[in-house]
């Protein structure tokens, strides 16, 4: 190999093209010992196209590939750098084989060879570069143009087994046989990256987990309590629920981030999702910091998707708030149904009724225990002619805390030891008729974990 010392620059020397290369291997030396020791993971792709077209006629052919060798070499294929040839890989790939690792290869420097072949050389050789010559107008007058040769990277695609000494090499895909014995590239496999959005499959894990914490997040926000001040509380004993939603509204905005400026280098994702399953750890016993993984450039998809398992196990978890909703649905002039969501909860819980209006609150109160008739669905229609006055309400003027109010409600706790609780419990429905002419109505049904 060479080495890379700077050259002595020193009057009177007889300049050669030896003195250029060795000064620009220190130049380049440096450079990547320097960028190395701020940030070891300074290698991989920025992009990576391999053509599912080629691999149906059973060769491996590379599209699009950008971003930095393992030695520190840059290059765009076919930017500034020539497209490998494609190979075949049914030799390689033997019948009982279930995947094929397939590298991106540079050949390196190798002093005493010929490291650069004329264009016209399309020997399958080792050589670093083919040269080619170009037209180059000067940069200073813009007028004056030469004739200069340059040299292009000359790229090879290698598969698992192969000897890639003296060879750069990067991980580029790997194949898999699937049940039905055909070859296909497997989407999970993440070569080494300097930025997520050169993998798909990263990109589609991420708007994946994007949902499942959003959908968490509406869940547990439907139990925080309103206050009037329009700030959100929860109740003492929905604390877990409470730290859980704050953990998601903390970590979401920045996976959001990186799912939506690609350009993201896997290290920073890697520390945001190690925050992430540090802090969801807390929450289930099925999950520890110990299962979190190191980071590994290399096999990058691996790390990401034990991240996964672990965000999905703790957001699967049954964290529910200890005030549940009951659907109401107006299914007549003055006449409401609700539907309990789980038959349990009639055992279970208190059910409160909820109501607010663009009049005094007293009035409000007054009115609702006045005019309101409850029962069970089936006995509604009776209900409502007769004299009865149905479930008895009680006006609560401290909902316990645990209970999600809204500012401007009043509240109602139901009689659960009344005989009309007996139809609800028995049918699971919550009816009642409310005439009324308040301006701005809203109504609502509550059920609290006992």
């Amino acid at each position: 190999m060479f080495g890379n010392n700077r050259v002595v620059w020193k009057e009177g020397m007889f300049l050669q093209p030896q003195h250029f290369q060795q000064a620009e291997r220190g130049m380049l030396q440096a450079f990547n010992a320097r960028l190395a020791a701020h940030f070891p993971y300074s290698h991989g792709f920025t992009e990576c196209v391999v053509s599912t077209d080629a691999l149906l006629g059973g060769t491996v052919a590379v599209t699009r590939a950008a971003g930095v060798m393992p030695d520190g070499t840059p290059f765009d294929i076919p930017g500034d750098a020539l497209v490998p040839d494609a190979r075949p890989f049914e030799e390689r790939f033997a019948p009982q084989q279930q995947s094929l690792a397939v590298f991106l290869a540079l050949p390196l420097l190798v002093e005493g060879r010929g490291n650069v072949r004329a264009e016209a050389d399309r020997g399958a050789d080792a050589s670093r570069m083919r040269s080619r010559t170009i037209t180059v107008t000067d940069e200073v007058l813009g007028a004056q143009k030469k004739d200069i040769e340059v040299g292009e990277l000359h790229f090879a695609v290698l598969f698992e087994g192969e000897s890639r000494d003296n060879y750069t090499t990067l991980p580029l895909a790997r194949l898999a046989r699937d049940q039905a014995g055909q070859i296909r590239l497997d989407d999970s496999f993440v070569p080494p990256l300097l930025h997520v959005g050169a993998s798909l499959y990263l990109m589609n894990e991420m708007r994946s987990l994007l949902e499942i914490l959003l959908a968490k997040n509406a869940s547990l926000s439907q139990g925080r309590r309103q206050r009037a001040s329009g700030l959100a509380e929860f109740g003492g004993a929905e604390e877990t629920a409470f730290r859980l939603l704050q953990t998601i509204n903390t970590f979401t905005p920045l996976l959001n981030h990186c799912h939506v400026a690609p350009a993201v280098h896997p290290f920073e994702l890697f520390s945001l999702m190690t925050q992430f399953g540090g802090a969801l750890c807390t929450f289930s016993s099925e999950v520890s910091i110990r299962q979190l993984p190191r980071y590994d450039h290399t096999a990058f998809g691996d790390v990401f998707a034990a991240f996964s398992r672990i965000i999905r196990t703790v957001m699967g978890a049954d964290l529910a708030s200890a005030s549940v909703p009951v659907p109401i649905e107006e299914t007549g002039p003055a006449t409401y149904v609700g539907t309990v969501p789980d038959q349990r909860l009639l055992d279970a819980a208190k059910f409160y009724f909820g109501v607010s209006a663009a009049v005094p609150e007293k009035e409000l109160v007054v009115g609702t225990l006045q005019r309101i008739k409850m029962c069970s669905r089936d006995r509604l229609e009776l209900l409502i002619p007769s004299a009865m006055p149905g479930l008895p309400l009680i006006h609560t003027s401290r909902p316990p805390e645990a209970l999600s109010t809204k500012p401007g409600y009043v509240y109602f706790t139901l009689d659960q030891g009344n005989d009309f609780w007996q139809g609800i419990r028995s049918s699971g429905t919550i009816a009642f008729y409310f005439p009324n002419s308040y301006p701005d109505l809203k109504m609502e049904l509550l059920a609290l974990r006992e």
